[in-house]
């Protein structure tokens, strides 16, 4: 069976609509996987398959008997956990044992392939599916420079089996995962796709013939549209959509209906919560930033990774950086800079406050630092009032580069591209080399398709700041006077009174932001109100500008209403919470002589027993 034949395929009933066809994928060894027919074969042939087969079990089962006793005891633990959907035992085994184990016995070398440790778990397949999630995970995040072609179709394939396990079978799956791991699935996905999109896209006179005639053979392997099939399947399988649309109009009596056999299953709920926040990265990867943002119009903006269908997902605190980051960076490429300062931040304030609960918190913390610089970016464009915390990262980080671009001028521009380049996301191109007619790879390769798209994105954004870098001079002559002549003012900036009549229309347009707030339109993040940003207006009449300053009061209301609902949210959160066991007190010098059983029985007996409000329960005094 070809490669080509892996990819993700629907069905004429998934193209018209139907949510509940299947989406069809070839593959093996997972149920609900169709394998193709066996051909009868020639004794001799299956002879030799039977010898290969027979030596390739014994090279496993040596392999097996060099694997660490502790890496077995896990691997057999977390078989057992999956299989009896001990979901606590699972996160304790995912987020610490895996990391520990990777640390202590495989910095150097790979994890145990699947068919190594099948015979600990049984053969099963759907464990070993899971297993080699992890394998390939481990694989791209230590040895990235070693990962090849195989590894690459490998994994692909392992993705086709799982995800062809969760949306074909007959009814709902009945594994159970933590979400951190969901989640993090979504994530690995994606970024896979990106690392063999890149790697596809570039060095094409490198590639060996044998790659070359891998890539011509399955076009399909890692693409655009098979991923995207994949997001937009979990989301109709799980109806997450419907359910956020019923959740966000108050229908919550009709989520369970809504939801269905599949929706209603913590799985798929939260698959489908990931392959949203997936697309909205996906499409800013590919530059589309208005469908990015669209994919968001069901979710409740207050609540953008915790909607409480079912849980609440306060826990995943990668998943909440990364959203809002997406979010800031859409909006800063659409010019709402406002906006993109606001989630930039939101996303920056939620990681300092839940730091040391976050899983893989070092990844997550230099993304913060990407986003701390295009918040730089963003306040020299739009100057705003920063979050103390956020205002005071930004000079310590950026104080000097921020100061380069805010005086704007030519030489600024340096300044915006390396900031801009050290923020943004790593672009894909959808459009794959033609590897299956390599007479035409001379014309792709001088096309606009061969471009770099991250050095495409930039240039777009550069057009866009050279146009504002007028703004900061003329802001600074504009507050020093209530009215002047257009004439002095080109006096005044070297300029030909022309040049300042339209740097001023620039200026004017400069000042004009559209500004999302809650509750505003219908269509989600991409709505808004027309407000004027910074701290001046002015007006020309008659060859004279008219400056008036403004300043906003202070919201102080505004301020302690949002300190105060963040203190009930925390509260909640708190109380949601298991206590820590009470520490048991050092026996004082007094305290030496212990009383009899007897006597401890007796006063516990007679003591009041007061109940605490968590349910713990302590000796009244």
């Amino acid at each position: 069976m070809s490669l080509a034949s892996r990819s993700y395929t629907p069905e004429p009933e998934y193209d018209s609509g139907d949510e509940d066809a299947p989406v069809q994928i070839d593959g093996s060894g997972i149920p609900g996987v169709d394998d193709e027919e066996e051909e009868e074969l020639d004794p001799e042939v299956a002879r030799q398959r039977a010898e290969e087969a027979a030596q390739l079990a014994k090279e496993n089962a040596e392999a097996l008997e060099h694997v660490p006793e502790p890496v077995k005891k896990f691997i057999t633990r977390l078989h057992g956990a999956i299989s009896n959907g001990n979901i606590q035992e699972m996160t304790t085994a995912y987020e610490r044992t895996f990391n520990y184990l990777s640390n202590e016995y495989y910095q150097k070398e790979e994890w145990p392939t699947g068919a190594v440790i099948s015979s600990l778990v049984k053969d099963d397949q759907v464990f070993i599916t899971l297993y080699k999630e992890l394998y390939f995970r481990h694989l791209y995040s230590r040895f990235s420079s070693e990962v090849d072609i195989d590894d690459r179709f490998d994994s692909y394939e392992n993705y086709c089996n799982l995800f062809n396990y969760i949306l074909n079978s007959d009814g709902p799956v009945s594994i159970e995962l933590p979400v951190q791991w969901l989640a993090d699935i979504i994530d690995e996905f994606i970024w896979q796709f990106g690392s063999f999109a890149a790697w596809r896209n570039t060095k094409i006179n490198e590639k060996t013939d044998d790659e070359v005639a891998l890539l011509a053979e399955s076009p399909q392997v890692w693409s655009c549209y098979s991923v995207l099939n994949v997001l937009y399947s979990l989301i109709q399988k799980s109806k997450i959509q419907e359910q956020l649309r019923a959740q966000k109009n108050n229908q919550l009596e009709d989520l369970e209906s809504i939801a269905g056999d599949f929706g209603v299953r913590p799985i798929y709920r939260y698959l489908g919560i990931f392959s949203i926040l997936g697309l909205l990265r996906v499409h800013v990867l590919l530059g589309d930033y208005t469908l990015a943002l669209r994919m968001l119009d069901d979710i409740d903006i207050k609540h953008i990774v915790s909607p409480n269908v079912g849980e609440r997902l306060h826990n995943v605190n990668s998943a909440h950086v990364a959203t809002f980051y997406y979010i800031g960076f859409a909006y800063m490429m659409l010019r709402r800079y406002h906006d993109a300062i606001e989630n930039f931040s939101r996303g920056a304030l939620h990681f300092f406050r839940t730091r040391r609960f976050t899983h893989q918190a070092d990844q997550v913390s230099k993304m913060v630092d990407r986003m701390i610089g295009l918040i730089a970016v963003c306040t020299s464009l739009a100057p705003v009032k920063l979050e103390e915390r956020i205002r005071s990262d930004v000079h310590d980080k950026y104080g000097e580069q921020s100061a380069r671009m805010l005086r704007g001028g030519s030489e600024s521009l340096e300044v915006f591209e390396e900031l801009w380049l050290r923020g943004s996301p790593k672009y894909l191109s959808p459009v794959a080399p033609p590897y299956e007619d390599m007479s035409r790879m001379p014309d792709y390769v001088n096309s606009i398709a061969a471009t770099d798209p991250t050095q495409h994105h930039l240039s777009l954004f550069l057009a866009d700041v050279k146009a504002l870098l007028v703004v900061p001079d003329l802001r600074s002559f504009l507050k020093l006077y209530t009215s002047l002549g257009t004439a002095k003012l080109a006096n005044l900036t070297g300029k030909t009174e022309d040049e300042v009549l339209s740097e001023l229309a620039v200026t004017k347009g400069a000042f004009k932001t559209l500004k999302w707030h809650d509750g505003i339109g219908e269509g989600g993040l991409l709505d808004g109100e027309e407000e004027v940003a910074g701290d001046i207006g002015f007006g020309i009449d008659d060859s004279v500008v008219t400056i008036v300053e403004s300043k906003k009061a202070r919201a102080y209301a505004d301020y302690f209403l949002r300190r105060g609902q963040k203190a009930k949210e925390s509260l909640e959160y708190i109380r949601s919470r298991p206590l820590p066991p009470p520490a048991k007190p050092e026996p004082t010098s007094a305290q030496q002589t212990q009383p009899s059983a007897t006597t401890a029985a007796s006063v516990a007996a007679a003591a009041p027993v007061k109940q605490m409000r968590w349910g713990a329960t302590v000796k009244a005094a």
